[in-house]
Order: structure tokens, then sequence, then C-alpha cells
């Protein structure tokens, strides 16, 4: 099913995200499965809920002369996380890098052969999460003709949603824009939401986003 979505963009900087990059690296994690993290964070707190899920979408390359072959290959997977309210968030974006890292590694099974299996309960949406957190981080090897610019834009807001809430990350900094500002592209249900509830929601994220670094040994609650 597809409804009729709001939008909101949320805006890094080069600064602010080179120092959450860097951190990243300091912890062994990816810039991902921190963005992950933090998502499932605002869940719980916006919800209520400690046992979650979201999905995401990991490029379908790893079978070999894939890369020859044009166009969109992709494999939808859901990333579930129980977060225990005494843990540290150390604890936490270790125990999610580390979901991650599973998820690649399984990848490949095919997620319409996953819902035959499982025969989940429906309700007209997706049987197993209405959040979906994708990143758009596939290097781009293109080169720039002599005398041309160009710049490629891939958070065009689509008016439509599938999902109650999703979240397009653009990480390609200057091959995305001249000043390196990594896009978050939130797009929501407006049957579901309301504008000011996600903006509650997104400035949420965005502080925890900014903060949480400087908190990685305090637990959760």
């Amino acid at each position: 099913p597809v409804s009729l979505s709001g939008a909101q963009r949320m805006v890094f900087s080069a600064a602010e995200w080179a120092r959450v990059e860097a951190g990243c690296r300091a912890l062994g994690i990816t810039s991902f499965a921190y963005s992950a993290t933090i998502l499932f964070l605002c869940l719980a707190r916006h919800s209520g809920q400690q046992d979650l899920t979201i999905g995401t979408a990991f490029a379908n390359r790893s079978w070999g002369n894939s890369h020859d072959v044009l166009g969109m290959l992709v494999n939808t997977i859901v990333l579930r996380h129980q977060l225990g309210p005494q843990a540290t968030l150390r604890d936490t974006l270790q125990q999610l890098h580390n979901t991650v890292q599973a998820a690649h590694a399984n990848e490949g099974y095919p997620f319409a052969k996953l819902v035959e299996q499982l025969n989940p309960e429906r309700s007209g949406g997706n049987p197993f999460f209405n959040v979906l957190l994708g990143f758009h981080d596939t290097p781009l090897t293109a080169e720039t003709p002599e005398g041309l610019h160009w710049s490629k834009d891939e958070t065009v807001e689509s008016g439509t949603s599938k999902f109650d809430l999703d979240c397009l990350v653009i990480p390609r900094k200057d091959r995305f824009n001249q000043t390196g500002e990594v896009h978050f592209l939130w797009e929501y249900r407006s049957d579901v939401f309301e504008t000011a509830e996600i903006g509650v929601f997104l400035e949420n994220y965005r502080n925890c986003f900014l903060t949480a670094l400087d908190q990685l040994d305090r637990p959760l609650d």
C-alpha cells in the first residue's frame, strides 16, 4: 500500500558529520549502525516499547559479475533490537553494530521467502516493520567530463510513503553538494502522523545524534 506523505529534511554540516564519523571509528562501528541506534532510541522514547524492529535495504552485489549488471539490486533486511534500560549507550552501539554485521552475513536470504516461511499476521502493511532506514553510500566512480560540473541529488521527495516513517541518508559529502553536508530525508504517512509530531521526533533525533558520543557510559534510561 502507498499512502500520501509529508516530508522533512534534516541537515548535518560537514563538521558535525566528521565528528560523528571520527567517534564511530574510535568505537569500531559504522555510521549506519550509529544512525540506526539513535533511531531505535528515539522510537523507544516516543513509543514506550523496548522490543523494536526497523527495516533497511542492502545492495545485493556480493555475487560474481553483479557489478556488470544494470539495475537496482537490493535485499530487504529486518533489524531487531531489545533495548535494555540499564545498558550503556556504548554497549548498545556495539550490539547494534553486531546485529548489522549478522544481517549482512544473511542478506542473501530472500525476504519474500522469509515472509512465506514465517507467515505472520497481516494488517495491510509490511508484516515485520513500519519504519525504514536507508543509506545511499555506495561510492560514485563516474568521472566528471572536463568543463562540466554535476551533483547527484537523491533526496527528491516522492510524495508517497510505503511505510509509517522512512529515512534516507545521503553521506556522500562533497559528491552530493559543494559544502559537504549530509542530508537525512524523512518521509512519513500523513494519515498517521501530524507535521508537529514528526517535528518533535526529529528534534529529539538530531539532539541525540549530536550528543550521544559524549554520553557513552550513561544508561539508556
